[in-house]
């Protein structure tokens, strides 16, 4: 995280916007060094974003069980002001879902074609 963090820090000073992404129940979410980092953001005025984006509404399905979507959450930390409108979607209902275990659980780990 220690590298991470630098890389970050480094592209606010180059006043380029950051993405970061972890599973949006991810434990590191609550690391003290992230919320120092956010918080140091914000306090020079610069505002960030946490965006939160459900796998399902791109199209993430099990391997499992034909035709069932796996909501999938993930958080996306930006400074991009845009990227919600754009890419932040909540899943909406109109599909079914189906628990991530097994070799669904490995597979949820990497994007859709359509979150490319």
């Amino acid at each position: 995280m220690r590298n991470v963090l630098k890389v970050l820090k480094r592209t606010v000073a180059l006043k380029r916007h950051i993405y970061f992404e972890w599973p949006t129940n991810c434990h590191g979410w609550r690391l003290p060094e992230l919320a120092a980092f956010r918080t140091s953001c914000i306090e020079r005025g610069l505002a960030v974003y946490r965006v939160n984006i459900n796998g399902c509404m791109y199209g993430l399905l099990s391997r499992k069980k034909a035709r069932l979507h796996l909501r999938k959450s993930w958080t996306i930390l930006t400074t991009d002001p845009t990227f919600e409108s754009a890419c932040g979607r909540h899943c909406d209902g109109m599909h079914s879902h189906t628990r991530i275990v097994g070799e669904d659980t490995q597979h949820s780990g990497f994007y859709t074609d359509a979150m490319g």
